[in-house]
């Protein structure tokens, strides 16, 4: 089982890239079994699996938001609304959902949106770049828990390597929460077996 890193300890760079490449083979069978998956599939198991995590920071109103997904290129391939965001929200999320993507592709040099985040502009984190040069991001939750979102869905179809992006990523935007849920998600839930 993937033994997931304790939330608010800090792992030296050396530490988190043992950690991940010995466990990186029990990532890459789960990536295998999601091959088949759809993202909104899998954005809707890893949204589900968030928002029951006990102490996840999150309110009654945070239920959802809109997922989307851009090409190397920076082309839109898909959206889509996941969970129940606010009804008077959900412009809003789709908006920020497909801004954040579109930011993090004008900086080619960046792995996360959180790099560009300026919140006085409402540039916000939220979108990740993948392996293969496109991005996933969310909107809908708080900044860290949307970037949780996307890392898992990327992570989860293989999209990411553990101990380079997701580590750069969670370094820069100090996202203790991804390594929670990935906690939860193994002890509790039984994934990444």
């Amino acid at each position: 089982m993937l033994a997931w890193p304790i939330a608010g300890t800090s792992l030296s760079d050396t530490q988190f890239i043992q950690h991940a490449t010995h466990h990186q083979e029990e990532v890459d069978s789960m990536a295998k079994r999601a091959t088949k998956e759809s993202y909104q599939r899998t954005a809707n198991r890893v949204l589900k699996a968030l928002l029951a995590m006990p102490n996840n920071g999150l309110t009654k109103r945070h239920r959802g938001g809109w997922f989307s997904r851009r090409d190397h290129r920076g082309t839109v391939r898909t959206y889509f609304m996941i969970g129940h965001p606010p009804y008077r929200d959900r412009d809003k999320c789709l908006r920020l959902s497909l801004y954040n993507g579109q930011r993090l592709h004008s900086h080619p040099e960046h792995l996360s949106s959180w790099q560009s985040r300026r919140p006085k502009l409402r540039w916000y984190g939220g979108a990740i770049r993948m392996t293969d040069g496109g991005s996933l991001s969310f909107w809908g939750l708080p900044e860290k828990a949307n970037e949780a979102l996307v890392l898992m869905v990327a992570l989860i179809r293989g999209r990411i390597s553990f101990h380079e992006e997701i580590g750069f990523i969670t370094t820069e935007s100090q996202n203790d929460l991804f390594f929670k849920f990935g906690e939860y998600l193994c002890s509790r839930l039984g994934w990444f077996k």
